[in-house]
């Protein structure tokens, strides 16, 4: 017994380093960063070990997410919404599979209740075995739904992921321009090496506020002279 528990022991201990990745924007060097946003490359976001590709995903849209939300630009408002819109619906087909395989096993109040507070709206008896297994069945179609809707806002998403708030395509170009335009108004050389990507965002974000004031001041005096 103790030669079979010390076994289990050393195979878990010679298992492979759990995968280590970036999940912040804040983290996130810049030059990755762009790598992603130009090649699409989530790869860019491992530091060790294998995350799988799921992992990866869930990562760059929370990083992607907190990018824009630092850039509060009104044109990527919309794809903000969208993209917790999506988390909202992967959390409730996670939530109602797990429900639904549960109760194909054991009948529980508790999770009934959930369903209904999910919006399925139905009587859920397992004391009317024909009536009960009919609605779980409904729940499972109905829920075959938010799969289509998961599908159609993903597929939105990367539609927008791919244009930045100008409509340009991300490419290698494309940054260089903006790392050369925030150095001429800093004063000083910029490198992507040396920002992470909340940083760029709030550069960003400051050089836009900055630019609006002197638009807005100029209009001013155009409008007293």
């Amino acid at each position: 017994m103790k030669k079979n528990k010390l076994r289990h022991i050393k195979k878990l201990l010679s298992g492979a380093p759990p995968a280590d990745y970036y999940r912040t924007c804040g983290a996130l060097p810049l030059p990755r960063f762009i790598r992603i946003m130009v090649d699409r490359d989530y790869h860019q976001l491992v530091i060790s070990g294998s995350p799988s590709d799921k992992e990866m995903l869930t990562a760059w849209r929370q990083i992607s997410l907190e990018y824009l939300i630092i850039l509060d630009i009104p044109e990527v408002n919309y794809q903000v919404e969208l993209q917790a819109s999506i988390r909202v619906l992967e959390a409730q087909l996670l939530l109602t599979g797990f429900i639904l395989t549960t109760l194909d096993i054991l009948p529980d109040r508790r999770l009934t209740d959930m369903l209904v507070n999910l919006g399925f709206d139905l009587v859920f008896d397992p004391m009317d075995p024909i009536t009960y297994r009919r609605n779980l069945q409904a729940v499972r179609e109905r829920s075959g739904a938010w799969e289509i809707e998961l599908e159609q806002k993903e597929i939105e998403l990367k539609e927008l992921e791919e244009k930045s708030p100008e409509g340009k395509a991300y490419t290698d170009d494309y940054f260089d321009d903006i790392l050369m335009a925030l150095s001429k108004a800093q004063g000083y050389h910029i490198k992507a090496v040396d920002l992470t990507a909340s940083q760029f965002a709030v550069m960003l974000k400051r050089q836009r506020q900055k630019a609006d004031r002197a638009r807005y001041e100029q209009h001013l005096k155009t409008q007293m002279s």
